[in-house]
């Protein structure tokens, strides 16, 4: 079980000079809003319920 545990560190360690961790939360931060902006940007608008649709 060690054996396993110290190679799977390893690769974390890898893992973790390749794009670290708070770089790589940062930039998810930045795409997931990108994201969710062009996806309210796209989603049809409800009616307003005031509005008879005569404008």
């Amino acid at each position: 079980m060690s054996a396993e545990l110290a190679v799977l560190d390893s690769q974390l360690g890898v893992l973790e000079r390749a794009c670290p961790v708070e770089a790589w939360s940062r930039h998810w931060d930045r795409v997931r809003e990108s994201v969710l902006h062009a996806a309210d940007e796209q989603a049809p608008r409800a009616p307003d319920p005031g509005d008879d649709g005569l404008a």
